[in-house]
């Protein structure tokens, strides 16, 4: 063989191993590469919070800053919700709600066995929260209070339903007889610090999911709502318990 042959041999051979050997420094890097973007350790946080709120039925004492008369009306077996923070509100609903003398059978009420001013339960806020008419609501106690929407051109469009539960701070409310008219209104306002009373819708149970108590998302709007138990009979002569939903989170296009 030839000087010649013998260096064209010779630089065949080193070209061979320089492929080989950028083959195996590439295939290397991919393979690290593919593992960093496809391993995620048991513990990682993802990357996108869960944005679900959940509900879960739980025994808790009942807020000692509760008026005596009302924590004595109210049931210990209570409903959490969580949501993308964490805890978000406790609620307890009121034992044996009493029904109202007669029904309301105007348009658009759902829940016309109860009178209106009637205390329903207690929710309290761990942070802060916004009701239906889209008012800050800071974290706390406050009382339930039924309320039904007047018919007028400032309330057109808020709801298709006219059913709402009032915030009153536990504070201020202090007897579980029915708070009527403008004093329900006014102690309201004291929630939500403003010229309007704090304002939660109630939603018919054609939505409720099986499973009591359960959120649901959606059903008409963008809300979160919690559908529940309350203890008054559905109707006359029927005993089996009222199914409520409360809008929580979401509020109305028209406030």
């Amino acid at each position: 063989m030839s000087r010649y042959e013998t260096l064209k041999s010779e630089l065949a051979s080193s070209l061979r191993q320089i492929r080989l050997s950028t083959f195996i420094c590439t295939s290397g890097v991919l393979l690290i590469l593919a593992t960093a973007l496809t391993f995620r350790p048991a513990n990682a946080i993802p990357t996108e919070p869960d944005s679900t709120y959940k509900a879960e039925a739980v025994s808790l004492p009942v807020p000692q800053e509760l008026a005596a008369a009302i924590r004595q009306k109210i049931n210990p077996e209570a409903i959490r919700i969580t949501g993308p923070d964490g805890a978000f509100c406790e609620i307890w609903p009121r034992n044996n709600i009493p029904p109202a003398a007669t029904m309301n059978r105007d348009t658009g009420v759902i829940f016309g066995q109860i009178a209106e001013g009637t205390l329903i339960g207690v929710i309290r806020f761990e942070g802060n929260a916004s009701d239906f008419h889209n008012q800050f609501i800071r974290p706390g106690i406050y009382t339930l209070r039924y309320q039904v929407q007047p018919v007028d051109a400032s309330h057109t469009g808020v709801s298709p339903f006219r059913d709402f539960l009032l915030l009153v701070p536990a504070g201020v409310d202090l007897t579980p007889a029915p708070l009527i008219g403008n004093d329900l209104l006014d102690d309201s306002k004291k929630a939500s610090g403003t010229q309007h009373p704090s304002v939660w819708s109630l939603l018919p149970d054609n939505a409720a999911p099986v499973t009591l108590p359960a959120t649901r998302h959606g059903d008409p709007g963008d809300f979160w709502t919690v559908y529940f138990r309350a203890s008054i009979p559905a109707a006359a002569g029927n005993p089996a318990p009222t199914v409520m939903g409360l809008v929580l989170v979401g509020h109305a296009a028209t406030t």
